[in-house]
């Protein structure tokens, strides 16, 4: 008798611990996501990856990180291949922290100060990019420029403000 009681227990005991093993949670696959796209679409920021898939809504605040792509066409939470392979080819220059945004649709950039520099083709952008930052703290604040392909720039509005300390007048 005493026998069958130590088996009922043991029976008892295996039913819990199989109960428990099938309904114990399986831990939850976290996918981590590179944010390395700061989009504007809709109305709304927007954090996407390296294959342009839209995975976290971002803050205006988050735009001190990295320059804002804006007039992205999104499809699906997903950015379109055209310009997906144009921002593959501008991921470097929009770590920068002098570029506050980009304009896919009507190709233009916004530097700090206020800046604009509308251009033609985005190779002459990337190409000449560097010399554009140079050229920023001698330019007056909301000044626009167009970007020609051998890297000349033209004033629109605005212009140069020189600091030349050479001369002074009293």
């Amino acid at each position: 008798m005493k026998g069958f009681k130590i088996l009922k227990i043991l029976v008892y005991v295996e039913i819990i611990l199989v109960t428990i093993s099938i309904f114990k949670e399986k831990p939850i696959k976290v996918v981590k996501h590179d944010k390395v796209y700061l989009i504007k679409a809709d109305g709304h920021f927007w954090w996407a990856n390296e294959d342009g898939r839209v995975f976290k809504m971002a803050s205006p605040f988050d735009s001190s990180k990295i320059a804002v792509v804006s007039c992205v066409k999104l499809s699906e939470l997903s950015i379109s291949e055209k310009d997906l392979n144009v921002l593959r080819e501008l991921k470097k220059v929009l770590k920068n922290p002098d570029l506050s945004e980009v304009c896919l649709e009507r190709k233009y950039a916004i530097f700090r100060k206020g800046v604009v520099v509308y251009f033609h083709k985005w190779e002459d952008f990337s190409e000449n990019f560097s010399g554009i930052v140079r050229y920023l703290p001698y330019l007056i604040p909301r000044s626009r420029l167009e970007l020609f392909s051998g890297g000349d720039l033209l004033v629109l509005k605005g212009g140069w403000q020189w600091q030349d300390t050479r001369y002074t007048h009293r």
